[in-house]
């Protein structure tokens, strides 16, 4: 069976913000919590994700909401992507992280660099590293990773259109209203091609 699981952010105090990739559980932990596997799963209904959206954000896209800061620092979807990633190849997975854009991919791919020695994960930009990629390889649209994968991790703001060859896939539900929208039409869209949808909840 194909799996795809949403994880459900809220609305978080400006003080709990992440920092440059400083993810320890003084400053983050909720991320940390759930990254490791302390979530609650449950079946995902659509009325989770309403169909209110502010429409001239919504044109915006991306994931570029609550945390973001364009000076090489992850959001809060980003952040969590990377520990997930780090986490599922810990237990043996390759994962692809479906980036939107060549920038966002770097932001990232710097980022699991910048992890301490003993927190280190193999991990290459698209088209770089060993001939069949590392553990963990980070993706854009212009530039796809060739080799299989367990699982993908998405942070593209629409379907990727390779997801069928993936039985399991991670994605994210912001709080931000053009961003659940969005969120909503990728729901749609993996049940519509087959996917079993469940929920993750951050703990609060």
């Amino acid at each position: 069976m194909k799996n795809v699981t949403f994880y459900l952010f809220e609305q978080i105090e400006q003080k709990k913000l992440i920092e440059p990739y400083q993810l320890t559980k003084a400053n983050i932990p909720t991320v940390l919590e759930v990254a490791f596997g302390c979530q609650s799963v449950r079946p995902m209904s659509v009325d989770i994700l309403p169909d209110e959206a502010n429409t001239r954000s919504q044109q915006r896209g991306g994931f570029k909401g609550e945390g973001y800061n364009a000076n090489n620092e992850l959001n809060r979807y980003e952040a969590l992507a990377c520990e997930l990633a780090a986490k599922y190849w810990r237990l043996g997975k390759r994962v692809l992280i479906a980036c939107e854009s060549l920038q966002q991919a770097e932001r990232l791919d710097e980022a699991l660099w910048q992890r301490s020695p003993e927190q280190f994960v193999p991990h290459n930009l698209a088209g770089e590293g060993p001939k069949q990629g590392a553990p963990i390889e980070l993706a854009w649209p212009e530039r796809r990773g060739s080799s299989p994968r367990h699982l993908l991790i998405n942070l593209l703001p629409q379907l990727a259109d390779f997801v069928t060859v993936f039985q399991e896939v991670i994605d994210f539900v912001p709080y931000e209203e053009h961003l659940k929208q969005l969120a909503r039409e990728r729901y749609k869209s993996y049940r519509r091609v087959g996917f079993h949808l469940s929920t993750a909840t951050l703990p609060t």
